[in-house]
């Protein structure tokens, strides 16, 4: 027996179906179900709730965010019995977040200690410059080991900055970079 509703529609037919065993023979039955009749009154303004996504129910600032930013749904409340209709649009409102350390990673040569957000550097890189081969280009790279995570979308709040030179082109070689001579 299987139960079928069409993904992402406003509908309020669903189909079930299944075998239907009569004298040793199969068939397959199915059946037709509209919830319209049950649902006879339109939705307003007091069958909703602003709901804030990913919520811990924590009185903090960064409650809510993920990927630096919160977003709040307006939804129907758990006890409203009503109907939205088919020209029904769901509200989402997006706030970006301040940015805090856990909206970065860390940088190469840094790691982020056990139960911990700060980023240490790596002991036997304390002091040394970080260069590297990047599409044919030596690079060095200064940081304070902190870079933040591709897509967060947070703001202000904790920054570090992160810059990357381009010291001159390099030939790419199996034991690592070589500078060439161009």
């Amino acid at each position: 027996t299987l139960f079928r509703s069409e993904p992402g529609t406003k509908s309020t037919v669903i189909v079930i179906w299944g075998y239907w065993y009569n004298s040793g023979l199969q068939m397959w039955m199915s059946y037709t179900v509209d919830f319209a009749d049950l649902q006879t009154r339109d939705c307003d303004e007091s069958d909703y709730i602003q709901w804030l996504a990913h919520s811990t129910n924590e009185e903090n600032e960064k409650n809510g965010c993920l990927l630096g930013y919160k977003e709040t749904f307006r939804r129907l409340k758990q006890s409203s019995v009503c109907r939205n209709g088919k020209d029904y649009v769901v509200s989402i409102e997006q706030q970006p977040c301040l940015c805090t350390k856990e909206d970065f990673f860390c940088d190469f040569g840094y790691y982020r200690s056990e139960n911990s957000s700060d980023c240490v550097e790596e002991s036997g890189l304390i002091g040394h410059d970080i260069e590297f081969c990047i599409q044919g280009y030596e690079e060095l790279l200064k940081t304070k080991g902190y870079r933040k995570i591709p897509g967060d979308k947070c703001e202000g709040g904790f920054f570090e900055e992160r810059v990357e030179e381009i010291m001159a082109r390099c030939k790419i070689a199996t034991t690592g970079c070589s500078r060439s001579e161009e």
